[in-house]
């Protein structure tokens, strides 16, 4: 998978780099099993089942964004390029690589489908979803995909450090060890760490998707 390299070699510094292979491991069904795609993912294996919709208008167009974006976000779990984050940015970040990765690989159905997840409106903040999934709600969860995968995007266009294959967002995290020095907990300190890779543009941002709600620029589709 070219996608891995790319990360690889983006992500991470020369000593601090992943396994090159990761196993991918496909389960079947069993009878009257809901459709629908299931992933998880350690540091060396990806788990995924796939079940068709037999209902679905364009079945292979499906097939091909959920292999794939699945099998990305998972593989993005599995590299762990980023420690110590909370759930919000596990999952939003994997999202963000996996929607850009997606954008070399699928054809234009594909994308589109994948698309439609990544750009599901949402009014929730997403540091107030985080608190109430910690709590065991996960009713809103799909706002890390989504909401969680525009912040990236809009993050990565104010970074001001020079990108690599992969973004400027890449870049920095290359740059700063898996932005390890990020305090998580603090929508102020999230700001602030940013802002000093973005000449101060990225405190608003923060503001729209993490804090504020009916922020109209956190869900303007990508």
């Amino acid at each position: 998978m070219t996608t891995l390299a790319d990360w690889r070699r983006d992500l991470f510094s020369r000593s601090g780099r992943p396994e090159d292979r990761l196993n991918y491991v496909w389960f079947g069904s069993s009878p009257g099993a809901e459709p629908g795609i299931f992933a998880s993912a350690n540091s060396d294996a990806i788990l995924i089942q796939y079940i068709p919709d037999p209902k679905s208008a364009d079945p292979d167009a499906k097939l091909a964004a959920g292999i794939f974006g699945t099998g990305a976000h998972e593989a993005f779990h599995a590299l762990g390029a980023v420690s110590g984050a909370p759930t919000w940015a596990n999952e939003s970040l994997a999202m963000y690589f996996a929607y850009a990765a997606a954008g070399r690989h699928l054809s234009a159905k594909s994308l589109r489908l994948f698309s439609e997840l990544v750009n599901a409106p949402s009014d929730k903040p997403i540091l107030a979803t985080e608190k109430e999934v910690e709590k065991g709600d996960q009713s809103d969860y799909g706002t890390f995909y989504s909401k969680g995968a525009r912040f990236w995007v809009t993050i990565d266009k104010v970074l001001t450090v020079r990108g690599n294959d992969s973004g400027k967002l890449a870049a920095l995290i290359k740059q700063t060890n898996g932005l390890a020095s990020l305090n998580w907990s603090n929508a102020d300190a999230i700001a602030a760490y940013f802002d000093r890779y973005s000449n101060g543009r990225a405190g608003l941002i923060v503001r729209c998707y993490l804090v504020d709600s009916g922020c109209r620029e956190a869900n303007r589709p990508l």
